[in-house]
Parts: C-alpha cells; sequence; structure tokens
C-alpha cells in the first residue's frame, strides 16, 4: 500500500512524502509521482529522490494552495499508477578499483573485513539501478552493492575529488561526474568522459535505468579515456 501526502515548503514550492511496504516500491511510486507532476501547469521543476518529490511552481503565474491541491487530486486519482513499472536501460561503466585510482579501498578493506578483491567484485556483481541524481551535475546514485555492513563516510570531507570517481557510503554508491568536495569513500575511477556539457540532457542516465559496473586494469585505461556512455 502507498500513501502520499504534500507539505508546504517556503511561498513557491511543496514537497511529497511517499510511504509504503518496501523501499523499492516507495521509490518507483515516487518517480511514477513526478513524472505525472511535471504535466501540471505553472510547475517550474520537479526533484524525485528515494521517497519524496519537491516541486517548484511558477508564483506569478499560481499560489501554493492551487498548486498542492492539484498534486493532492493526482495522488487520488492516479494511484494505481504509481506502480507501473519504470522503464529502464543499462549502462556499462569500466573502472579500475583501487591503487591510485581507489585510494580509500584499503582502509576500506580493513573496516569490512572484506579483500578488496571481494569489495571490487560484490560493487560490479550485479548492475545497480539509479534511484535519483545528484549534484553537481547528473550523478547517478545507486542502492547497493550487498555488502556485509554499510560504508562510513570520511571523517573529514575531501575539498576536492576528481570526476570519475566511483564512490561508497552507507548502502549506496555514486559516480561523481564533475570534480568538487566530497565525504564518500572513493573505491575506484572510470575513463569515461561522463558529461557533455554542450548536449541536453548533460547526462545520457535517468532514475530508473541501471550501471553496470566493469572492472578494468590500469593497462586499459588508455583504450576507455574520454569515451562516452552509452545504453546497450
Amino acid at each position: 500500500m502507498i500513501v502520499a501526502s504534500t507539505h508546504s515548503y517556503g511561498e513557491g514550492a511543496i514537497y511529497v512524502d511517499v510511504h509504503g511496504d518496501d523501499e523499492d516500491t516507495v521509490w518507483r511510486a515516487t518517480h511514477r509521482l513526478a513524472e505525472r507532476v511535471r504535466n501540471l501547469p505553472d510547475v517550474l521543476n520537479v526533484v524525485p529522490t528515494y521517497s519524496t518529490a519537491f516541486i517548484e511552481f511558477d508564483l506569478a503565474r499560481t499560489d501554493r494552495q492551487s498548486v498542492q491541491s492539484s498534486v493532492d487530486a493526482l495522488i487520488s486519482d492516479d494511484a494505481d499508477h504509481m506502480l507501473d513499472a519504470l522503464e529502464s536501460r543499462r549502462f556499462k561503466i569500466p573502472v579500475v578499483y583501487g591503487g591510485d585510482r581507489g585510494e580509500d579501498l584499503p582502509a576500506l578493506s580493513r573496516t569490512l573485513g572484506m579483500s578488496e578483491q571481494d569489495i571490487a567484485m560484490a560493487h560490479s556483481r550485479r548492475p545497480l539501478r539509479i534511484r535519483c541524481l545528484a549534484g553537481p551535475v547528473g550523478g547517478p546514485m545507486m542502492a547497493g552493492p550487498d555488502l556485509q555492513q554499510p560504508v562510513p563516510r570520511q571523517k573529514s570531507p575531501r575539498a576536492f575529488v576528481k570526476s570519475g570517481a566511483v564512490l561508497l557510503a552507507g548502502r549506496q554508491s555514486f559516480l561523481k561526474t564533475m570534480a568538487g568536495p566530497g565525504g564518500w569513500q572513493i573505491i575506484g575511477h572510470t575513463p569515461l568522459k561522463l558529461i557533455d556539457l554542450t548536449a541536453d540532457p548533460l547526462v545520457p542516465w535517468v532514475p530508473g535505468d541501471e550501471i553496470q559496473f566493469i572492472p578494468i586494469e590500469e593497462s586499459e585505461w588508455t583504450a576507455w579515456e574520454g569515451a562516452r556512455p552509452h545504453a546497450d
């Protein structure tokens, strides 16, 4: 069973909380609802995550109460469709794990009581589904991999993490599309160019797509460097 409720968020936005029996069902309902909300008049932006959707609207054309009423009606009318399956594509992302490309892997190995190879194998064993996109630009946040315990964040976040970093924290994975600060554990890097600033959209994936990480050797880096990710 899915339950969704709307809440005020300042003058120009509202957000929707979605609750249900399991994480995957809640996530799917959140993103299905977001698809429909985008079609409402005067909605400027919708940002769905794991269980919430943030909705911005045009204050010059409407007001919060009107938008909130429209979203409430949509939740009521489309409750059955919120559980429809999402379309999914699969992207293969080559990764060099460990060494200079995955500087946190040795310490993480000690923390988890797993070998570096076992962590890399767990991370690349199955495709990971993109749950939402995060900053600064279209970074895919994924559920998994299945490890023995949650991965702790860095005690002190780094001021600079290179683009292409493959990161773990909690029970989630992240692929850093642009360089910037970060407090997650770096276990590897991909040689691919993940964003195209001349394209629309800037990244090729959307929530619901899957990423299959493919371990490669350092000697293979140059062969992949600068290539763009594409779906199978």
